[in-house]
């Protein structure tokens, strides 16, 4: 046994260490197998010294046996068997996992090349109970005064928590996708000030046309909302840890590779992660797409005004149609019936209208669009055929969901030219033809007026309001006046799949 008082020269390298280097003193070294220290080999006792003196948990495992000395800070690692451990061979102090580090001691003997691992996994059995830990650890080669490996140089610390912490964050986070994965709205989980996507569900994916977002940032996948501002923004709420909330926000998407940029209404809310030290490690966003929402109570809203519109217009249409009826007849019994089937046929189309109001148009439904122009045309016509009305194109069916707007456009133009153009004299011409072109169906509508200068109206009125509105905002087409002295000329361009679809 050596003390304190008892070290000498030979014997220094044991000064220090604590209560370990304590124990390394007074064990009974002369009973066992690695003999008294002061025989010691210089390479294990600079080894020893070096690791008495470390902060960091170090052992040694020495000669054929791996005899197992450590410092003070290694010590809590083979808990209950500190300090049995001492001086004991590593393959004793740890049958438990032998079955890993064993055959990596044995590599470093044999080769003398270092090794070293991070997160082992050690099924230790501590206080009777085997348990999952983990490990950060390395072993690296002591060589003897003749060159050879005489021993194993050990340091590592335990890792169990943090990787039991990182499992169930990871299972956290594998729930949330779960549930997210579910949720009908856009759903995402942003990270760090870089807004690295970390959760993502189908339904943001489908909102923003891409896949694979998961490890990337907003502004490698969405570079286009970043130039609309949304990047700022999400600065700002990570910065300021203060949530957004967003109405109906206009953002352009380009949902495909190749295809056009898409305008669309968003509400959306950004809220700051705030960790338990108060900072802000992330965002969570929720999205809706209310495009089409928008665009529905639009329209209801244009509808109703039609609706409103349409009565005013009634008694006028009425007026125009006893006063051109009457033009036309020999007597009142002509006059009658004739003023009776054009007052029908006006109640028949009102009726189609009506419907489109109210949201009873069937969209399972297909109309041919000849039969809807003639259908709006039937109640102006002077006589059957009217000469002064000229319909043709190709047959082509409309879907539901389209005929509601084609019906307004096409009935406000009728009743315009009713009242104020190619309709409203005896001798107006009126020629509607239509046909597939580009991809897009382009209808052109045109009225001539001979011996009257026609002029461009002062305003817009709402009938022309709504019929544009239905044709760009509805139907994704385009409407163009072009006011001639003799008429006017009217071209309606709507994409193929906005007319059929159902």
């Amino acid at each position: 046994m050596l003390s304190m008082s008892g070290v000498t020269g030979d014997t220094a390298f044991l000064t220090g260490g604590g209560k370990v280097g304590a124990l390394i003193r007074e064990h009974r070294w002369a009973d066992a197998p690695l003999g008294e220290p002061v025989a010691w080999p210089q390479s294990l006792r600079s080894a020893l010294s070096i690791c008495l003196h470390s902060s960091f948990p170090t052992a040694i495992y020495w000669g054929a046996e791996l005899r197992l000395l450590y410092n003070d800070a290694w010590a809590p690692i083979p808990a209950e068997r500190h300090p049995w451990a001492l001086g004991r061979p590593g393959g004793e102090v740890w049958a438990d996992i032998w079955h890993v580090v064993g055959p990596q001691f044995a590599r470093v003997l044999e080769t003398g090349e270092g090794f070293s691992t991070y997160d082992q996994m050690l099924p230790m059995v501590r206080q009777g109970v085997r348990r999952e830990t983990y490990w950060n650890y390395s072993f690296t080669a002591i060589r003897g005064e003749d060159g050879s490996v005489v021993g194993v140089f050990n340091q590592g610390n335990e890792t169990t928590a943090a990787v039991l912490a990182r499992r169930q964050a990871e299972a956290e986070i594998a729930r949330l996708g779960r549930m997210f994965a579910q949720a009908p709205g856009a759903v995402a989980v942003l990270r760090g000030p870089a807004h690295q996507f970390e959760i993502v569900n189908s339904a943001y994916e489908r909102l923003v046309g891409r896949h694979d977002l998961v490890g990337r940032t907003v502004a490698e996948v969405l570079p286009e909302v970043i130039d609309q501002g949304f990047g700022d923004l999400l600065d700002r709420v990570f910065a300021d840890r203060e949530p957004h909330v967003g109405r109906a926000v206009p953002v352009t998407l380009l949902r495909t590779a190749d295809g056009p940029a898409e305008r669309r209404l968003l509400d959306f809310v950004y809220q700051p992660l705030i960790d338990s030290a108060g900072d802000c490690s992330g965002i969570f966003v929720q999205a809706t797409d209310v495009t089409e929402q928008h665009r529905a109570e639009e329209a209801r809203e244009l509808l109703l005004h039609e609706m409103n519109h349409r009565v005013k217009n009634l008694f006028a249409v009425a007026a125009g149609m006893v006063t051109m009826t009457a033009r036309a007849s020999s007597s009142v019994d002509e006059m009658s019936e004739a003023l009776r089937g054009r007052l029908n046929a006006l109640a028949k189309a009102h009726d189609l209208i009506r419907a489109a109001v109210l949201g009873e148009v069937r969209h399972d439904r297909e109309v041919s669009l000849r039969s809807l122009v003639e259908s709006i045309l039937e109640p102006y016509a002077a006589a059957k055929p009217d000469p002064r009305i000229a319909v043709g194109g190709e047959n082509f069916l409309l879907g539901g969901s389209s005929v509601t707007s084609f019906a307004l456009i096409l009935h406000e133009l009728a009743t315009n030219a009713a009242k104020y153009g190619a309709l409203s004299v005896p001798d107006g011409r009126l020629s509607i033809r239509w046909k597939m072109s580009d991809g897009r169906l382009r209808l052109d509508w045109s009225e001539t007026l001979p011996k009257v200068v026609v002029k461009p109206p002062a305003a817009q009125g709402f009938g022309s309001k709504l019929a544009r509105i239905s044709a760009t905002g509805q139907l994704g087409g385009s409407i163009d006046f072009d006011w001639q002295p003799d008429g006017v000329r009217i071209a309606l361009a709507v994409p193929e799949e906005r007319c059929v679809s159902s």
